[in-house]
């Protein structure tokens, strides 16, 4: 998908396509395994695409939104529901594996 202008400009963001698959740089852990938070799920499972574990949720418009775990810093990716389907497919996943292996180590953030 051709790369578009996120709205607002940030060097921690990214957007492709339309609707778009969004990526943003530098979040916050997700509440699901943020101890304490209303919607707390230590066992939610993790999905790999080429070497980068990912924890997905599914979000109330049907798209899914997706994080990084086991890395330095946390990476969200948002695919549309236009791009994952009704069955969730993360396959776009593996078109960012490399970028985020080449920018953001391996290891584990608070």
């Amino acid at each position: 998908m051709e790369r578009r202008k996120a709205d607002p400009v940030s060097d921690f963001t990214a957007v492709w396509g339309d609707p778009a698959i969004a990526l943003r740089c530098g979040v916050l852990r997700p509440e699901i395994i943020r101890e304490g938070s209303k919607t707390y799920a230590p066992s939610t499972g993790s999905v790999e695409a080429d070497g980068v574990e990912w924890l997905p949720e599914l979000q109330s418009d049907g798209s899914i939104r997706c994080t990084t775990v086991h890395r330095e810093v946390w990476v969200e990716v948002t695919l549309p529901k236009k791009v994952a389907g009704d069955a969730g497919d993360l396959g776009a996943l593996t078109d960012l594996a490399d970028a985020v292996k080449k920018t953001i180590p391996f290891g584990y953030v608070d």
